[in-house]
């Protein structure tokens, strides 16, 4: 029997149906990507283009449908488009770029945004205690959090760099940060940006004879023309904040997908890399509203060419709509890097 042939005659009534099912996908593909390429320009483009990849997903059915329906050169189009939206993505399972010197100093680093209104405070110690990492970046590092486990991270880490509340109560229970560490910091600094409540920390701390520098971030979510245009103001202002070396490590909520023009201009300006490279994609916000169940990469972990990625992986669930990340490093040994 010629399986081809047979295939072909239960498809012929199809056509026609999943040729139309397949122009309504590829339409969807175009009009969002339409939206999502004036990003730059428009809160709603920023929005769509943090889907990209969910989108792209969907394009691919389409592309499929479109072939299916027998729509060749349709199909070949819109999957080429699909390509195009998945290159940030397909990037990231490529080999990652070699260091800029010999690996020296090994560093566990964990971070973790712990949601202002998550109201389970028991799970972070025990997670961090079967981690143990010597650098712990904490996010919306609300005052509950800082009553209920603040004493037992002292214990853990005897040096530490935590945002200061603000009169707004809103304010430090969604974007106060924390940076624990166990080794000694030879610079540490709340810097105050030009927006509300919008501080990052910049710390330095000196691992195996090299400065390492460390920025914690959490910028504000997208929306609102004035929200998004204050999460990409307070991005660049910490991406002008000095030159950035190979030995340079940035943990952050940038509140950002690889697609988004304000993650794109913090990369360049940096000149730091993905520390998922070579893992490939990490995605770690799930959507409570709307969408239940959506992923989306929000959180980064952005180094220097002069740090080595040797494991990544997300961390459970800590009770928040974000899952940590959990990374061992290895620092070169060129004299001097890091410094801004």
């Amino acid at each position: 029997m010629n399986t081809s042939a047979t295939l072909e005659r239960r498809l012929a009534p199809l056509r026609p149906w999943l040729a139309r099912a397949g122009w309504i996908g590829a339409a969807i593909l175009v009009g969002w990507s339409l939206v999502g390429w004036s990003a730059r320009w428009w809160w709603l483009g920023e929005i769509c283009v943090n889907f990209t990849f969910q989108l792209a997903c969907g394009g691919a059915a389409a592309a499929a449908l479109l072939w299916l329906g027998g729509r060749r050169v349709a199909a070949l189009a819109c999957a080429a488009l699909c390509a195009w939206h998945l290159w940030p993505v397909a990037r990231l399972y490529l080999p990652p770029a070699p260091l800029s010197a010999d690996a020296g100093t090994t560093l566990r680093v964990a971070q973790a945004n712990l949601l202002y209104h998550n109201q389970d405070l028991t799970r972070l110690v025990p997670w961090l205690d079967r981690e143990e990492p010597e650098l712990v970046a904490l996010l919306e590092y609300a005052p509950r959090w800082r009553e209920a486990v603040g004493d037992e991270l002292a214990a853990r880490y005897p040096h530490a760099l935590v945002t200061p509340d603000f009169r707004d109560p809103w304010s430090p229970a969604v974007y106060a940060l924390a940076l624990y560490s166990k080794h000694p910091f030879t610079r540490a600094e709340i810097v105050a940006t030009n927006e509300r409540a919008q501080e990052f920390l910049d710390v330095e701390l000196e691992l195996g004879g090299a400065p390492l520098r460390v920025l914690v971030l959490h910028p504000n979510r997208p929306g609102e023309s004035a929200r998004t245009a204050t999460r990409n103001a307070v991005l660049a202002q910490a991406a002008a904040r000095g030159s950035f070396g190979p030995r340079t490590l940035v943990l952050a909520d940038m509140n950002a997908t690889a697609w988004s023009p304000a993650y794109v201009d913090f990369v360049e300006r940096t000149g730091l890399r993905e520390a998922r490279e070579g893992f490939g994609r990490m995605a770690t916000w799930r959507s409570e509203r709307y969408l239940e169940g959506l992923w989306l990469d929000l959180d980064h972990m952005l180094v220097g060419a002069g740090i080595a990625v040797q494991g990544l992986r997300r961390g459970p669930d800590l009770g928040s709509d974000h899952r940590p990340l959990v990374a061992r490093l290895a620092l070169s040994t060129e004299p001097g890097a890091g410094r801004p």
